[in-house]
């Protein structure tokens, strides 16, 4: 369009300018240098300095300019953006884009193309364009609203133009942009949500029989800030953890697990992981933050217990919830026992059930026969059995939800949000390997497998009429159990802090205003 329409002004926006300035380094400089280039007529244009490109000092962005008046140029979506002109906007991953910013500022810049002749004939001003060009992400997203109008409109209406566009990665495999390995690599790395979303171009939605809603979760999805456990190399090299350790004696951290013991041969089954979620809670304010979420598959018991403590110790945390069910009764007997961390070099102290009733997950019955289960007299009181019943599982699934609904639980950002944080903060980030990369959004992308897994799952009224939740045949429920364990024993500990408040102390003369005067008569004096 720049190059056969004289005066063409192509602004591309995006939530960042190194986003959309990608834009013009990947698709228009990249192709036009060296040997990488795919049309040799434009490269040769650019040779001849018919085809300029530059940084813009003033704005931060790109500008590619042609010898005709056209110009294409990067901007970041906000205020900025008001004083330019634009004949086609291209609103470059609109799914991350406010739609209310493209209304408000990015479309008032549109007009029609300033070239004489076509000045002096009104009739045949030409329309200017916008392109939305994005990845696909769920059906609450304005853009599948707006795409759902653009089909209606290429069939129905005649007075605008609109066409649309869907490829997924079988046409990149077809086209030979991408190999069959790569496509089965896709596969193996995302869950088949994500799949479908990343890959299929497929709007995701919640099936009429689920609980929870992707709103639901892309309202509490606000941390940026995820918790990592630092390698071998940083721990031995006594590097501290990045992590922001907050001090104060009102919070609280706890890691939470649901456990699978080995990899499943059950064809059924064989996406089964022990899952770990981290877990900040803030008693003063009834908050709970949840700050990584981890899986691995086929470990056995002694590689769970060390990775359990590894977490544990390096998150600083306050309990250790697990699964205590099968195979995660073993585990009880093994964290009680002194664990050699092979990796770290260090060894890791037993540690023992709790012997804290109001915070138990599992009955007083069980807890006992937990306790008498302990081989050793040693070890910090920390770890909290999760034995689930019908009942306690009704009562999960509701108290998950509920916190959803009044926002009292955060969740990590969406890894293709952080990816675009990243590199935006970050100018040395897109030089990072495939694995460091893969290995910094990884608590982001786990996250959002526990979101596609909770939507996924469907509700199920037992006979008692309790709740109960399915998962599809082909998918799990790892995550979200393991998440929602964590809400709930979150919630157990902050209501036990609340008693303890309501039942500290009370200094009689704050309330002397209400009948006489009490001064020098203690609280001890009454009968409470």
């Amino acid at each position: 369009m720049a190059l056969l329409y004289p005066k063409s002004e192509i602004l591309i926006d995006s939530e960042t300018y190194t986003q959309a300035n990608n834009v013009i380094d990947e698709k228009i400089d990249k192709e036009l240098s060296g040997k990488a280039g795919q049309s040799p007529f434009l490269k040769q244009l650019r040779a001849d300095g018919y085809m300029t490109i530059r940084d813009d000092k003033k704005n931060g962005g790109k500008i590619v300019e042609i010898a005709n008046g056209s110009k294409i140029f990067s901007m970041m979506l906000g205020e900025g953006i008001r004083s330019f002109r634009a004949t086609i906007l291209i609103n470059d991953e609109a799914v991350r884009l406010k739609k209310k910013d493209i209304d408000s500022i990015a479309e008032p810049t549109l007009r029609p193309r300033q070239i004489g002749c076509l000045a002096d004939y009104p009739n045949y001003l030409e329309e200017p364009k916008i392109i939305n060009a994005t990845s696909a992400k769920a059906k609450t997203s304005w853009v599948w609203t707006d795409l759902k109008k653009c089909v209606e409109g290429r069939f129905k209406r005649s007075n605008t133009k609109y066409r649309f566009y869907s490829g997924d990665i079988y046409t990149a495999v077809a086209e030979k942009i991408q190999t069959l390995k790569q496509l089965e690599q896709r596969k193996r790395d995302n869950d088949e949500y994500s799949f479908q979303s990343e890959y299929l171009n497929i709007f995701l939605s919640e099936n009429e029989d689920s609980m929870f809603s992707y709103s639901d979760f892309e309202k509490n999805q606000i941390l940026e800030n995820a918790f990592y456990l630092r390698s071998a190399d940083e721990y031995r090299a006594n590097e501290e953890n990045k992590y922001h350790y907050r001090k104060n004696e009102n919070i609280v951290r706890i890691v939470v697990a649901d456990i699978a013991m080995s990899a499943s041969t059950d064809k059924d089954h064989d996406n089964d992981n022990t899952v770990l979620v981290y877990m900040e809670i803030d008693l003063d304010k009834g908050t709970k933050k949840v700050e990584s979420i981890g899986a691995l598959n086929g470990a056995n018991s002694i590689e769970q217990t060390k990775l359990l403590k590894r977490a544990f110790y390096e998150y600083k945390a306050h309990y250790l919830g697990i699964d205590s069910r099968g195979v995660g009764l073993t585990l009880l007997d093994t964290l009680g026992q002194e664990t050699y961390d092979d990796e770290y070099g260090i060894f890791y102290p037993p540690i023992k059930v709790i012997r804290d009733r109001e915070i138990s997950m599992c009955s007083d019955s069980v807890l006992d026969e937990k306790i008498q289960r302990e081989i050793t007299q040693d070890g910090d009181e920390v770890v909290v059995p999760i034995v689930a019943t019908s009942q306690s599982n009704n009562d999960m699934h509701l108290s998950f939800r509920k916190a959803l609904k009044d926002g009292s639980i955060m969740f990590l950002k969406d890894d293709n949000d952080m990816r675009v944080i990243f590199e935006d903060k970050d100018p040395y980030f897109i030089t990072k390997s495939a694995e460091d990369k893969a290995d910094i959004l990884m608590p982001y992308l786990e996250t959002k497998f526990m979101v596609n897994e909770s939507v996924a799952l469907e509700t199920k009224f037992l006979d008692s009429g309790l709740i109960k939740l399915k998962e599809a045949r082909s998918a799990t429920k790892d995550r979200y159990i393991a998440c929602a364990y964590a809400n709930q024993l979150a919630d157990k500990i902050i209501l036990k802090h609340s008693k303890d408040e309501e039942q500290g102390e009370v200094n009689i003369n704050d309330w002397s205003f209400l009948s006489g005067n009490y001064e020098g008569i203690s609280s001890g004096d009454f009968n409470w």
